[in-house]
């Protein structure tokens, strides 16, 4: 306490308040080409503010792991929460843990999702989090995971008593956060809140009736990489999909206005996310967790106050979620913390040092559970770069993408002679990244053993396993 007030001190006698941070991340947004044709004006202006993160990723593309590590700066293997409804453990400051020691003050609404249900299953997804498991988040309006967005629950700070957010949920909470920004500009204590949605995520048909109308069924594009048996079922869902992004655009609408009506727009570093992508019936698959582009690839919009000159233009870095942490800090010129495995883009973001447009981000499911379990496939790890994607699964090298020249990726060119070569240094990369994080690429079940998921990923089962292969002939 006596440092926070010391800060404060200094931030009155110098009149500098530091940059407030407000991440804003929706569930299950994927960030391919197909989301151009959603009806987004908000989302489209914010981006010509900031700067945009085309290779941004999900590396572990699944809720409570991505969620665990934007809140630990860590990769899986390392903060133990691998799959969906596992219990995030925290060793370390967190990232509201880590503003906060520096004088912020912190809050947190919407879709958690790391609480977890220490037996498995979700019987703790409608329960209330205590004070210590919120990660240092003070002020709480939120809940572990409800995905019925017009009759959502969510619990107000240490109230035991459940709650109902009036309407869509995310137009509900999206004016909560209009009104506690309207409430934190009134002092000079800067701040550091999240805003978690659980929209865009299925059910995909709940979204209000207006932003359905938005789009006609036929008119969709459906994406070049869904197999024809699928596309009845994919129209349905895309467009239902799209409903929920649209809305999403009018609740993004009303956070960044009350930004602007409280005078605090240059004064505070946004970044609009999500979580992971969703399939669609993309090579025939749905949900997440997969390697594809569908499944890894996400939004990352930073509108930061200190890079105004480079607004509009777009950064190839790929982060992570670990990477959120470090960059945030570093954005914010505060000490990073000494456990954090994510990287530090503030430099490059601000265009102080040059990209290294060869860096690769970790693709990375350590087990067979959920998606992979119901479609048959195997746990892996891989890279993304720029430019490819490379993986290997526990038999051994199995895609090879050039997502430039083949952005749906139905040419795998993992046996292809030609590409030797840019196997074997994707290869390279992807055995330094994983030694520099003690990786050993263990089997499946050896780490499922290791932590303890036996009963998650029993009681987490899909539905009877469905037969899939890679839909696309390999071109030798």
């Amino acid at each position: 306490m006596l440092k926070q007030k010391l800060q404060l001190i200094h931030q009155r006698l110098t009149n500098q308040r530091p940059q407030n941070v407000v991440i804003i991340f929706a569930d299950q947004w994927r960030g391919t080409a197909d989301i151009d044709q959603c009806h987004t004006p908000t989302l489209d202006r914010f981006k010509n503010q900031g700067i945009n993160f085309p290779n941004a990723i999900s590396g572990c593309s699944q809720c409570s792991p991505y969620r665990a590590s934007l809140l630990s700066g860590l990769y899986p293997l390392q903060h133990g929460v691998l799959v969906n409804d596992a219990c995030l453990k925290p060793k370390h400051n967190s990232i509201a843990s880590a503003f906060k020691q520096n004088g912020y003050q912190t809050a947190y609404i919407g879709k958690w999702h790391v609480h977890g249900s220490p037996t498995g299953g979700f019987d703790q997804r409608n329960a209330p989090i205590p004070r210590q498991n919120r990660a240092g988040f003070d002020h709480w309006q939120g809940n572990e995971c409800n995905h019925n967005y017009n009759q959502s629950p969510f619990f107000l700070n240490d109230d035991t008593k459940q709650k109902f957010w009036k309407g869509y949920d995310a137009i509900a909470q999206s004016r909560c956060a209009a009104k506690l920004i309207k409430k934190f500009a009134q002092n000079a204590q800067p701040f550091f809140l999240t805003i978690s949605w659980g929209p865009p995520h299925d059910p995909y048909h709940s979204a209000p009736q207006e932003y359905q109308d938005l789009y006609e069924k036929s008119n969709i594009n459906i994406p070049k990489n869904v197999p024809s048996e699928h596309h009845k079922k994919a129209r349905d869902q895309l467009h239902g999909y799209y409903s929920h992004i649209s809305a999403l655009d009018d609740c993004l609408k009303i956070i960044l206005r009350s930004l602007k009506k409280s005078n605090l727009e240059d004064k505070t570093i946004v970044v609009f996310t999500s979580d992971h992508g969703d399939m669609i019936f993309s090579h025939g698959l749905t949900r997440k967790l997969f390697p594809f582009e569908e499944s890894v690839r996400v939004p990352l919009i930073i509108r930061d106050p200190a890079s105004k000159h480079r607004a509009g233009q777009q950064c190839n870095a790929p982060i992570d979620a670990p990477d959120l942490m470090p960059t945030l800090l570093g954005l914010a010129n505060l000490k990073q913390e000494d456990h954090l495995q994510g990287q530090d883009w503030s430099m490059i973001i601000r265009g102080q040092k040059p990209g290294n447009s060869s860096d690769a981000g970790l693709l990375s499911a350590p087990v067979q559970a959920g998606p992979l379990q119901l479609y048959g496939v195997q746990a892996y790890r891989g890279v993304r770069t720029s430019c490819h994607t490379y993986v290997r699964n526990e038999s051994g090298a199995w895609l090879l993408f050039n997502n430039i020249n083949d952005p749906f990726q139905m040419n795998n060119l993992i046996q292809n002679k030609a590409a030797k070569g840019i196997k074997e240094e994707l290869e390279q990369i992807l055995r330094s990244k994983l030694k520099n994080l003690n990786d050993d690429f263990e089997e499946s079940d050896q780490i499922i053993e290791k932590y303890q998921l036996q009963q998650h990923i029993s009681k987490t089962g899909l539905g009877a396993p469905i037969a899939w292969s890679y839909p696309w002939k390999a071109k030798i």
